[in-house]
């Protein structure tokens, strides 16, 4: 009798990103907020739209795509539209880490529409471009970067 490898599916959990509902007025170019840890929408995500990410407080587990790493303060992360992405930090029960994240999310497709008024704005498309994948760095700190 051949060996068989039994997969038990049950026990394997489902992990699809939620998709995130992004609502801007038709005037606005971008949101942007400031969020608290955690939060309804701290979860594994996905939208449309491009995202400039910056983590100011805390450290712990990014998720962009198919990149796992580690994040901490001063975490600036760029994620093109429709890649799954979230940021986790391990919290005990009831803490909050207010201000965690400043976070600006754009559709390309105005900037783009609005390089006819700003040509300057064509020179984006390879940022863009790149960012579809998820671009990552770490700021360096204000003492360090004044010496």
């Amino acid at each position: 009798m051949p060996f068989r490898r039994r997969k038990n599916t049950a026990a394997i959990p489902r992990t699809v990103p939620a998709f995130e509902h992004i609502v801007t007025e038709a005037s606005d170019s971008f949101l942007w907020r400031l969020d608290d840890y955690p939060w309804e929408r701290n979860v594994w995500n996905f939208h449309p739209e491009y995202e400039i990410h910056l983590l100011r407080k805390s450290s712990g587990v990014v998720l962009v795509g198919d990149h796992i790493g580690e994040f901490g303060p001063g975490y600036l992360t760029i994620v093109g539209g429709g890649l799954p992405h979230d940021w986790v930090t391990a919290v005990q029960p009831g803490e909050l880490i207010e201000g965690r994240d400043i976070v600006l999310q754009f559709d390309p497709e105005r900037l783009r529409g609005s390089a006819g008024l700003l040509p300057e704005l064509r020179e984006l498309e390879p940022f863009l471009e790149r960012s579809l994948r998820g671009r990552s760095s770490m700021a360096r700190r204000r003492s360090t970067a004044q010496s």
